[in-house]
């Protein structure tokens, strides 16, 4: 009975051991560093000079790993890229986007000079959808589309809350296929859809006419990749035209 009794009472204690230790284990990770909980993301090490609590970041990163339901769809690199959106979204400047791999690649090709779409630029004015300028004689341009034209619709998608680059990819596609925009112009009581025809855009960048009056005209319509070395070949045929009138038109040019 009394080598029983022993036996019972290390087993208790070993019991009381164990269950203290995990108790431990738990209290020592609960209270450890959200960042620490994170074993898998390189660069963490990184100094950054800032007085900003980043432990809120990692706290929701590690609650969506535990709580969301389709959390392992998400690589870690998209939920990287979508903080760095967020980063740069706070500026709240529109002309300030972060580009993935991919957008920089396909805004890449489009400075190039050519992409597959309708040709105009879009921007956010007061949180809407607007079109800054259509393209010279693009499939935008003919279909009428106008600087200050609010885009509400997409196709079927409704663009509030639409970032820049989501509405992009929607407008364009392969060359033959048509986008129906639901657009509101001012001066007009309702909204009208226009559908417009995807053709490859050539990029128009400039033209240069030397007026009867004997004004040099340069018209640049876009800044793109070549808009440079174009412009150096206009400012010789100026010089080459013996005028000393010279005349910059960037009317309805939406930038690059």
């Amino acid at each position: 009975m009394e080598k029983f009794s022993k036996t019972r009472y290390f087993a208790t204690t070993i019991l009381f051991a164990a269950l203290f230790f995990l108790f431990g284990l738990y209290v020592g990770n609960h209270n450890r560093p959200e960042i620490d909980k994170v074993t898998s993301v390189s660069g963490k090490e990184t100094q950054v000079m800032t007085q900003a609590d980043f432990s809120p970041f990692w706290k929701v990163w590690n609650t969506i790993n535990e709580k969301y339901s389709t959390a392992a769809k998400i690589t870690d690199q998209d939920r990287i890229y979508g903080a760095i959106s967020g980063l740069v979204g706070s500026l709240n400047d529109p002309y300030s986007v972060f580009f993935t791999p991919d957008e920089a690649k396909s805004f890449k090709d489009e400075i190039a000079g050519n992409f597959d779409g309708i040709g105009m630029e879009v921007g956010m004015k007061e949180k809407i959808l607007t079109v800054i300028a259509p393209l010279k004689d693009t499939p935008a341009y003919k279909a009428d589309i106008k600087s200050g034209d609010k885009i509400l619709k997409i196709d079927k998608t409704i663009t509030t809350g639409l970032g820049i680059e989501e509405a992009i990819k929607l407008i364009r596609g392969p060359k033959g296929t048509t986008v129906t925009l639901t657009i509101f112009r001012e001066g007009n009581q309702q909204p009208k859809e226009i559908k417009i025809v995807r053709d490859t855009i050539n990029l128009p960048t400039l033209d240069t006419e030397l007026r009867k009056d004997g004004i040099f005209v340069i018209k640049l319509y876009s800044f793109s990749a070549n808009s440079a070395n174009l412009f150096r070949q206009a400012m010789k045929q100026f010089v080459d035209s013996g005028s000393d009138k010279l005349l910059l038109d960037l009317r309805g040019n939406p930038g690059g």
